[in-house]
C-alpha cells in the first residue's frame, strides 16, 4: 500500500510538471533552461531528477502506460480496503 501512495503522489508530481512544462513552452521558454532553474529551485522534485533534461514528447507514451497501472493498481488497492476516496 505504501508502494501504491507513494506511486500516487509521484504521478501527481509528475502531472504538475507536465502542466508547468506546458506553460512554459507555451510562453516560448527553452524547456531545458527551464528544468535546469526548477532543479536548483524549491519546486525541484524527484520526478524532474528522473526525468533530467530529457524532456521531450517521446518519453510520453512510456509515461502515460506506467501511470495507467499504476493508477489501476491504487483503485484496486483502495476498493479493496474498503476506502473511497472523495472524487
Amino acid at each position: 500500500m505504501a508502494k501504491l501512495l507513494n506511486n500516487a503522489l509521484t504521478m501527481s508530481n509528475l502531472k504538475n510538471a507536465v502542466d508547468v512544462f506546458s506553460l512554459g513552452k507555451s510562453v516560448g521558454m527553452d524547456l531545458v533552461q527551464l528544468h535546469d532553474v526548477i532543479a536548483v529551485s524549491s519546486g525541484s522534485s524527484t520526478v524532474l531528477r528522473a526525468i533530467n533534461n530529457e524532456i521531450t514528447s517521446d518519453i510520453a507514451p512510456h509515461l502515460q502506460g506506467l501511470m495507467r497501472k499504476d493508477i489501476e493498481h491504487f483503485a484496486d488497492a483502495i476498493r479493496d480496503a474498503g476506502l473511497n476516496p472523495k472524487t
